[in-house]
């Protein structure tokens, strides 16, 4: 994969994320194309599922075993689609680093976000300002966006590490609940996945029958070079999902 589309890949879950936000299932997007408060999804009756007991271990996207102490105050996000993810679930207040892309988010999150601590920008993460920032929780990017030696450091000096890289439109839902289970705010994320799981469905029911066209989707054009998704991505999964 080339460096360009790793950089952007972290992003390309918001569209699906801030989707299931904006708009309950069988509601339509406001024709302003500005997203509703981020605390929107977290508006779901405790009840409506499991609450997490602390502390609890998770595995995350790279397979590691990672133990949480108690409920996350203060979380570091070290890609686009994470701090998403995390103000989705009702959580950005919550946030306390975030990276330098911004492009995509819905403009609650923007206004949410403006004046937190950048972390990272296109390179390695910024230890230093994490450390500064005393987060119980950071979230990676994983697939070595946020780079191993970075999240065994971060690790080692005892932060929780997340790594989360979702390659399918299953895979975004299975990452909601994991942050969801992290952030206990299980019943916000229930609501976003059935959301999305209710408009995935409309679209498959939608082309179901039709003729699948042949297609190319262009992520973008660096120094010459043309890039696409490939066969095991996000974006392919979008692709086969819309026929």
């Amino acid at each position: 994969m080339g460096s360009r589309l790793r950089v952007l890949f972290p992003s390309l879950v918001l569209a699906l994320v801030a989707a299931a936000c904006a708009s309950p299932s069988g509601s339509s997007p406001s024709p302003s194309g500005d997203a509703p408060s981020p605390t929107l999804a977290a508006s779901a009756s405790p009840s409506a599922a499991a609450q997490t007991v602390y502390p609890v271990t998770l595995t995350d996207d790279a397979g590691r075993s990672v133990t949480i102490d108690q409920a996350p105050r203060r979380i570091v996000s070290l890609a686009p689609s994470n701090t998403e993810i995390t103000c989705a679930l009702g959580a950005c207040d919550d946030l306390v680093g975030v990276p330098q892309y911004k492009v995509g988010y819905p403009r609650a999150v923007l206004r949410a976000i403006k004046d937190l601590p950048i972390v990272v920008s296109y390179g390695p993460v910024d230890r230093e300002a994490i450390v500064a920032a005393e987060p119980d929780l950071v979230l990676a990017a994983g697939n070595e966006l946020t780079s191993s030696a970075d999240i065994n450091a971060l690790a080692d000096l005892g932060y929780p590490v997340l790594a989360l890289y979702p390659e399918s439109l299953d895979e975004v839902s299975d990452d909601i609940q994991l942050v969801g289970t992290a952030l206990d705010a299980q019943a916000a994320a229930a609501q976003i996945t059935a959301g999305m799981a209710d408009r995935v469905a409309a679209v498959e029911a939608a082309v179901a029958g039709m003729d699948r066209p042949r297609t190319f989707y262009e992520v973008s054009i660096f120094e010459g070079t043309i890039y696409t998704a490939g066969a095991d991505s996000f974006l392919a999964s979008l692709v086969q999902t819309a026929g």
